[in-house]
């Protein structure tokens, strides 16, 4: 799956997000390096949201959900970004649908797969501490059919 991949480097070159990191700082109490990390492993996460089933959702943890929540601060700009890359806005529900640790685990270890074949060794380490509450579940948590529609041109669509 390169195409995760691909999508996170056009992410990551297309759009400005400083006034999310600046948000996360205020808002957060977070340093500026680690709200620019933070925002890194987002865009990893939201790279592979066009591969997530409902069956298999993509799990968010709760360090990069604190930068999920600065972007959405920014209502414009967090559609805008949606409506580019994903074809639709991708809302955010904060609470934990999975009640089952066992549920959790799995989709942590899909998680990590997905992420790891698009990034390798360079999936952002919040993503590999499984002991970290998980904060939403994309595929279970959102109010489509739990697959994110690419946009037009999108790598997901490739």
């Amino acid at each position: 799956m390169t195409g995760g991949r691909k999508l996170y480097e056009r992410m990551k070159s297309e759009f400005d997000y400083g006034a999310v990191v600046d948000s996360a700082v205020t808002r957060s109490a977070m340093s500026r390096d680690e709200a620019a990390s933070c925002l890194d492993g987002l865009l990893q996460w939201f790279s592979v949201l066009p591969f997530a089933r409902r069956e298999q959702p993509v799990q968010m943890v709760e360090s990069i959900d604190r930068l999920w929540h600065a972007f959405i601060l920014h209502t414009k700009l967090y559609r805008s970004f949606c409506d580019r890359y994903f074809g639709r806005y991708i809302d955010h529900d904060p609470l934990d649908r999975l009640g089952e640790e066992s549920s959790k685990k799995a989709c942590a270890r899909f998680t990590v797969a997905m992420l790891r074949e698009s990034f390798r060794d360079a999936v952002h380490p919040a993503f590999l501490d499984l002991t970290q509450k998980v904060a939403c579940c994309f595929g279970q948590c959102d109010d489509g059919d739990g697959v994110a529609a690419a946009a037009e041109g999108s790598v997901a669509a490739a």
